[in-house]
Order: structure tokens, then sequence, then C-alpha cells
């Protein structure tokens, strides 16, 4: 029997993840998922259905606010799951969210323009990597269209990381969307560029995009590359900072692949 935060506890392991801040309970209540310093919308995310349902929380001495959430029996989805209708209405229903709209904006007033993602890609960026060929190619083509894709951008409430490993499918057929942490106030085409290059074969992007409820045009696009081109360069630079040079290397094939347009 374990004791935390003043309950005794059957159980309770780490959760993995490179935080260490999150870990798996057992008692007589139940099981639970525990996060420490969770993302301060966690209630609006519970509330809305877009996670799994928030039990309590404890706020700490050292000011720390652990949260607990009921543990959802599941699957995460499959690269082809990705593909399910469902996948589609979640994200229409948190991208159109004035709950979360309001809340993130009341937390972080900031939002990401695109100067701050181009900013946000070439700091730090170490000088092996800016003479790559192709990351200097992505960097021209973002720095090109920049002014472009600033002309069409509504701000919205996007998750920023919707890759498979974030999609639980309970054992109760609940659909939810987990690990809030880098969520940000950008351009919608944060979240479908990664969505539509990483899942969706490129003739099905038009019936895809209608189905969220967008129109596939010429500045779309432009859209689409100009995000998923910052998400492979930030996810190279954070392969090459933490040593794992055989991830940064597929990712490289990646940025090639979204340079000559083609899905990953």
């Amino acid at each position: 029997m374990t004791n935390y935060l003043g309950r005794q506890w059957d159980d309770l392991q780490p959760a993995g993840g490179e935080s260490g801040q999150a870990y798996f309970a057992t008692n007589h209540e139940g099981k639970f998922f525990l996060k420490r310093n969770s993302t301060p919308f966690l209630a609006v995310l519970s509330a809305e259905g877009f996670v799994p349902r928030l039990k309590w929380t404890q706020r700490l001495e050292n000011g720390d606010v652990i949260t607990a959430q009921k543990w959802a029996n599941g699957h995460l989805f499959t690269h082809e799951e990705m593909t399910s209708p469902r996948v589609i209405d979640m994200m229409q229903r948190i991208h159109t969210s004035r709950a979360l709209n309001i809340l993130l904006k009341k937390i972080d007033a900031h939002v990401m323009y695109p100067n701050d993602w181009l900013t946000h890609v070439k700091t730090d960026m170490a000088d092996v990597l800016s003479l790559h060929p192709q990351i200097k190619q992505a960097l021209r083509y973002l720095e090109s269209n920049q002014t472009l894709v600033a002309s069409a951008m509504t701000a919205v409430v996007c998750h920023g990381d919707v890759n498979h490993n974030n999609w639980l499918l309970s054992d109760e057929d609940e659909l939810f969307l987990v690990d809030w942490d880098g969520a940000v106030l950008s351009d919608v085409s944060v979240d479908l560029s990664m969505l539509l290059y990483r899942y969706i074969p490129k003739e099905n992007w038009s019936n895809w995009l209608e189905t969220y409820g967008m129109s596939m045009t010429p500045l779309l696009q432009v859209k689409l590359k100009w995000y998923m081109l910052c998400n492979v360069i930030l996810t190279i630079k954070t392969k090459h900072n933490s040593g794992h040079l055989n991830e940064m290397n597929k990712w490289l094939i990646k940025l090639e692949k979204v340079l000559n347009d083609e899905e990953l």
C-alpha cells in the first residue's frame, strides 16, 4: 500500500513519457491517470468529452497541481484507424469549441502567427542542420510564403500533436484525444496538415476537407505545406538535440517528401 497525496494506493506506477510527471494509480475507487501540472484547461476538455473524465484536482504546498482522470481501458489508434470519420468530427468540434477558445485565451493570450512559427523553427538550430540542403530549401519556402500564409488566418485552439499515439478508443467506444500540453492558439492548418500528410492519401484530401467543412484551394495547399514543414523541422531539431540521430534521419526523409508534396 502506497501513500501519495494523502491517499492510499494499492498500486502506483510511473506512466513513462519524457516529463516523468505522470502515474498510473489504483485503489478501492478504481484506476486513475495522475499527472503533475497538466494543462490548466483539463476541466473544460473533460466537460466537452475530448479527454477521459476528470475526477479531482489537488494543489500541493509547493504550488504544483495534481490531476486525476478516470482510467479508460482501450487502445491507441493505429495508423489505419486515423482515416475514421470520427477523427474528422473530433477535430471539427475541437476547432469550433467556444469554451476551449475562451479559456485558452485567458490562460495564454498569445497567438502563434506564422512569424512566430518561423522564429521558433530558426531559433537554436544547429549549424549542421541549417546547412542541410533540404532544410535550407524548406526555410526558403517558409520565408517566401510567410506573408501569404499570414494573410488568411483565424486563430483556433489547436492540439499541436495529433499523431495516432494520442488518440484513445475506449472499450466503451469513446474516442479521446490526449496529451494537450502542446495546445496553442493558431491556424487550423497546424492540426490539419499533420493529419492529412501523415494519414490521408493525397487523392482523398479534398473529400476529407469537405467532410470537415472546408474546401481545398491553392492558398490552403500552401498553408498545409507551410505548417507541415514547420512541424517536421521542429521534430528534426528535437531528435538532433536529444541525440536520436537515426530518428532524425528518418524525419529528414519525411521533410523531402513534404517538399515534393507527397504524403508521409
